[in-house]
């Protein structure tokens, strides 16, 4: 086997691996939406997705994508898009009164 076909081939598996790894700890993905939240991966449970549904209201959130991972057995929020940091703390605050196990658990799926 020719050394750069290996080279590619170990490469090629560890990205995957990689990635595989990213999805495992990844809880739910979503987007603010002209102040409506819709879930776009993952499992999340209704009460959660009610309590972020009325950030995105009150906020009047638009194009803001939202990410919750897994970090350390605890959710860990990140955001892209405009949102100020006080908007984020607010996410950061009602989704840390959710552990993981009860995210995965979840009850709606996207």
């Amino acid at each position: 086997m020719a050394p750069t076909l290996f080279v590619a081939i170990a490469l090629a598996v560890l990205v995957l691996a990689l990635l595989a790894f990213s999805r495992a700890t990844q809880l739910f993905v979503g987007k603010f939406e002209r102040g409506a939240f819709k879930l776009e991966r993952g499992r999340c449970p209704p009460r959660l997705l009610d309590e972020l549904a009325d950030i995105a209201r009150l906020e009047r959130l638009d194009g803001v994508r939202l990410s919750v991972v897994s970090e350390a057995g605890l959710p860990r929020v990140t955001a892209q898009g405009a949102i100020s940091d006080g908007q984020l703390q607010q996410i950061r605050n009602v989704v840390g009164r959710f552990d993981v196990a009860r995210i995965r658990r979840g009850g709606r799926r996207a």
